[in-house]
């Protein structure tokens, strides 16, 4: 519920080591991108141009996903987009079918979406998730802003106790 550094950096380590085991694509959902990744020039933000495709439900989108995708070692990825207002255009259909499709056409066995975000779309990637990492630092503010981000869950009725969340603090 709070992004920062320290949690984006997290997510990318989780995806690099679990790279190493199985095929992992990287979804950073980030509003404000900045490179966080060793080596990596932002200019080529890939995210945009896919989700384009995906809103407008372009026939050859899954093949542009291929196109825009990058590498790290084994670890394929997507840049963030080229503004913020990009990923707040995209609905919870949207989101359920770019997931619905990887599954379908793609041979990854692990896709990891870090949120940087709290919208309808970044909930339903929550919602359809298997395993949920939350990750808080150890301040007072951070505890209170998962309690309110628990509180309205449960009022948009996701059950908070249902999702498969593994609490990390760093």
């Amino acid at each position: 519920p709070v992004p920062g550094g320290e949690k984006i950096s997290y997510s990318w380590s989780l995806a690099k080591n679990l790279s190493n085991i199985s095929k992992v694509l990287y979804i950073p959902f980030d509003l404000l991108p900045t490179t966080f990744i060793p080596n990596q020039d932002n200019s080529g933000q890939s995210m945009s141009e896919l989700l384009y495709y995906l809103r407008e439900r372009k026939s050859d989108y899954m093949d542009k996903l291929k196109s825009y995708l990058n590498y790290s070692e084994k670890l394929s990825y997507f840049t963030g987009p080229v503004h913020g207002f990009d990923l707040l255009s995209i609905s919870r259909e949207d989101i359920g079918k770019l997931m619905d499709d990887i599954k379908k056409y793609t041979d990854y066995e692990t896709v990891i979406f870090y949120l940087g975000i709290y919208t309808e779309a970044s909930m339903e990637a929550l919602i359809r998730s298997n395993e949920i990492h939350i990750m808080s630092c150890n301040s007072p503010f951070e505890e209170l802003v998962i309690e309110e981000w628990e509180r309205q869950m449960e009022l948009i009725g996701v059950s908070v106790k249902k999702l498969k969340i593994n609490r990390i603090k760093l």
